[in-house]
């Protein structure tokens, strides 16, 4: 009896920590007793004065479950990997939501980003490879010299932005042998324009495998 209250005690606790990564704020006790599956509101009740018992919650006046700073949003941040770069438009409808993966702000910060898979060799030379993880934050700042992911021709495209005459240009980092580039540059016009998705500021390699999303 001990062992089963043990793991919905624990159950109830990650469900607590994972609502805070999504929400940035508790669940109610109704909540909790409906998307854990908990018989009753009574063992929420037990659980939670439990876990405030072991340090892990606390409760602030108004009753509301309060996760420590260590425990919360504030230490990681949730990420969806929506699509794959150079492949179709990525949006967030649950069809395109390969999966969902938690990132350290302590090395990829506290803003909001979404993962995209990189298809091909083009950003090699900034360290971008085929199959790596494209940490891509929509709301980063955009300088000659950023690598970007753009939608240009149709599709995503990760390309290093510049600026040349005053117009935006879309570059690959790939050269050949003889030291011409292996791809051609993108420049919109008014019938081909460009936007920008976000900064791709990190990346996630893999090196004895490949992630099968």
């Amino acid at each position: 009896m001990r062992h089963d209250f043990e793991t919905r005690k624990e159950k109830i606790y990650d469900y607590i920590v994972d609502w805070h990564v999504d929400f940035g704020r508790s669940p109610s006790y109704r909540q909790i007793m409906k998307d854990t599956g908990t018989p009753s509101m009574q063992t929420v009740y037990a659980a939670v004065k439990a876990l405030k018992e072991d340090g892990r919650i606390d409760i602030d006046a108004q009753g509301r479950i309060v996760v420590p700073e260590s425990e919360d949003a504030g230490e990681e941040v949730k990420a969806r990997i929506i699509d794959t770069a150079f492949c179709g438009i990525p949006d967030y409808s649950d069809a395109n939501i390969r999966a969902s993966v938690r990132l350290p702000v302590s090395l990829f910060g506290s803003d909001e980003k979404f993962l995209m898979k990189a298809d091909g060799d083009s950003m090699v030379e900034r360290g971008i490879y085929d199959g790596d993880l494209l940490v891509v934050h929509p709301h980063g700042t955009v300088r000659p010299g950023a690598v970007v992911i753009v939608h240009i021709e149709g599709s995503y495209m990760c390309k290093e932005y510049c600026r040349e005459r005053g117009r935006e240009v879309y570059r690959s980092a790939n050269h050949l042998p003889d030291g011409s580039p292996k791809y051609k540059d993108l420049v919109p016009d008014e019938w081909n324009p460009a936007e920008i998705l976000g900064t791709v500021d990190e990346t996630i390699h893999f090196v004895n495998r490949r992630l099968d999303i």
